[in-house]
């Protein structure tokens, strides 16, 4: 009978290391999808608030080469665009921070989010007030800078996780 228990009991510590490695395969591929998703949205925003930077920088030297210097109905209607593409990209950002949220191991990334979007936020606030100077552009330059950043660590990120997928996993140490 001892036998029997023995042998039932390395047959449930085997199931239970192969359950271990089953779930820690599939955290690392949901984390890996997660990454994947977020460097994609970080892609997408950085597009996007280049062209909106550009666009800022053009509006402001035609504001700029005006007699008086100061907006015609034309440059107020195109700083409204940009601002309204402003809050667009900062939608993003506010589903990449809930995408965060939701996954819970990426503890930098929801911080620098938070930053940069409630930079959009403010910059979307200049640009409805056809605010096109160098504050507004600097802070834009300063959004482009962070998400290149992010997409950087992202990629570095992965490629961590790619090169860590060769070697055999380790139960009960942390990730």
């Amino acid at each position: 009978l001892s036998c029997l228990a023995d042998k039932a009991i390395r047959d449930l510590e085997a199931a239970r290391r192969q359950l271990e490695e089953i779930l820690r395969q599939l955290r690392e591929e949901e984390i890996e999808r997660t990454l994947a998703a977020l460097q994609t949205r970080c892609e997408q925003m950085l597009q996007l608030q280049i062209a909106v930077y550009e666009g800022t920088v053009r509006v402001d030297t035609r504001i700029t080469e005006h007699p008086d210097k100061k907006p015609e109905r034309i440059d107020e209607q195109k700083a409204l665009q940009l601002s309204d593409r402003e809050e667009e990209i900062g939608r993003l950002a506010d589903k990449a921070i809930q995408l965060l949220q939701a996954e819970g191991s990426a503890v930098a990334f929801p911080e620098v989010f938070l930053q940069v979007r409630e930079d959009m936020r403010h910059v979307a606030r200049r640009l409805g007030k056809v605010d096109t100077g160098t504050v507004t552009q600097g802070i834009e330059q300063d959004i482009i800078a962070s998400l290149k950043e992010m997409i950087d660590a992202l990629k570095k990120q992965r490629q961590q996780m790619d090169a860590k997928k060769g070697q055999p996993g380790q139960p009960g140490q942390p990730e």
